[in-house]
């Protein structure tokens, strides 16, 4: 459990792995809606073989035209352990993407440092 001030809405929520009551409503380990190359949109990221994009649920901006809704609002996806998040990231590597590319990642940072800690890539 950690007292969470990692996002600007700084609302010193109370995250354990699998809860956390803040304005994020995640726990501390990562919900991913979904990790893939992704291909065609910004030509100049995704290049010839695509980003290796993870999309992370819970984003704290709620802007009302978010082209990510259904992730970040209705909070779609699957909570994963830091290993886990780790090995995706090898995985997307394996695949042959030119990046990784993290998706409203901020409320995940501390998780995210512990992943990048534990890649081998």
């Amino acid at each position: 459990m950690f007292i969470c001030t990692l996002c600007p809405r700084n609302c010193s929520a109370e995250r354990t792995p699998a809860n956390g009551g803040g304005f994020c409503r995640m726990g501390s380990h990562p919900v991913i809606a979904r990790a893939a190359p992704h291909h065609w949109e910004e030509p100049c990221i995704s290049g010839t073989r695509g980003s290796g994009t993870v999309f992370f649920t819970g984003c704290v901006l709620r802007c009302a035209y978010c082209q990510n809704g259904e992730i970040s609002h209705r909070l779609l996806g699957k909570r994963i352990s830091v290993q886990e998040l780790a090995d995706t990231f090898k995985h997307l590597e394996d695949e042959g993407v030119h990046n990784i590319n993290l998706v409203t990642p901020t409320h995940f940072t501390h998780a995210i440092l512990a992943a990048l800690e534990l890649y081998q890539p």
